[in-house]
């Protein structure tokens, strides 16, 4: 496979880690118990994205990986994106962190029959439909 089809690939798998890592954030800032199911959404389409990654990364030939290095790419512009997006991934598992924090916080309030007061802003509307037009 030509270099410059990983390359591509990875460019795209990047595009759509950034749409994923503004889309976690915002539900991170805004979550209520109410936006499970589009946190689930994308812990979802990271997996994808990590399956597409292997599946690109398999096609690379191995005469192309030198074992004597860490991690050999192709060439330096592949390996920068695939650094890029291990680097975008650390950030979407912080937000996740974050979010995950604040749902125990929210059950436990809610076990001890208090009322809910979000920790962060209001929702917004475009969550969802962000979500929707993600890939």
């Amino acid at each position: 496979m030509p270099k410059n089809n990983c390359f591509n690939d990875m460019i795209n798998i990047k595009h759509r880690y950034e749409k994923i890592f503004e889309i976690t954030k915002l539900v991170a800032q805004n979550l209520n118990l109410d936006d499970l199911s589009d946190l689930q959404s994308m812990v979802n389409q990271r997996k994808i994205l990590f399956q597409q990654i292997q599946q690109v990364l398999s096609k690379i030939p191995s005469g192309s990986l030198q074992p004597s290095s860490e991690i050999d790419y192709p060439d330096e512009s592949t390996r920068s994106v695939i650094k890029s997006i291990i680097k975008m991934d650390k950030h979407i598992q912080d937000e996740l962190q974050i979010s995950m924090k604040n749902i125990e916080l929210q059950i436990t309030e809610i076990k001890k029959g208090k009322k809910v007061i979000r920790a962060y802003r209001p929702r917004q509307n475009s969550i969802t439909s962000a979500i929707n037009h993600t890939g």
